[in-house]
């Protein structure tokens, strides 16, 4: 599994910018934003699709309108839980007052 790091070379458009060195494992890729919640990891799998894990707060906004947000940028549908072809799907769980919404099978 191929981690990417973006905490630290995200610009303000949300364009990952990675320092011009020698190496196959460096992405330049998009990170989606969505208020109210984090993207805590994005990472490649070996079959060559990604798997992001988002971080969000039950508390305030209504937790379902910031899942259909996150949900929205892949074909995933929120109330089956994975996409037509089955390839996408998420997972989701609640260790207190945050939710875990982790992302599966998605093409970049």
């Amino acid at each position: 599994m191929k981690f990417i790091d973006f905490l630290n070379n995200v610009d303000d458009d949300g364009i990952l910018r990675i320092p011009n060195e020698r190496s196959e494992d460096k992405r330049v890729g998009l990170i989606r934003r969505v208020d109210d919640a984090h993207l805590v990891k994005k990472s490649q799998e070996a079959d060559g699709t990604y798997t992001e894990l988002w971080i969000y707060s039950t508390e305030g906004r209504d937790p379902m309108e910031i899942r259909r947000e996150i949900i929205a940028g892949t074909d995933i549908d929120v109330e089956e839980g994975s996409s037509s072809d089955g390839n996408q799907h998420y997972n989701i769980w609640s260790p207190g007052n945050c939710e875990f919404l982790e992302l599966i099978g998605l093409p970049s």
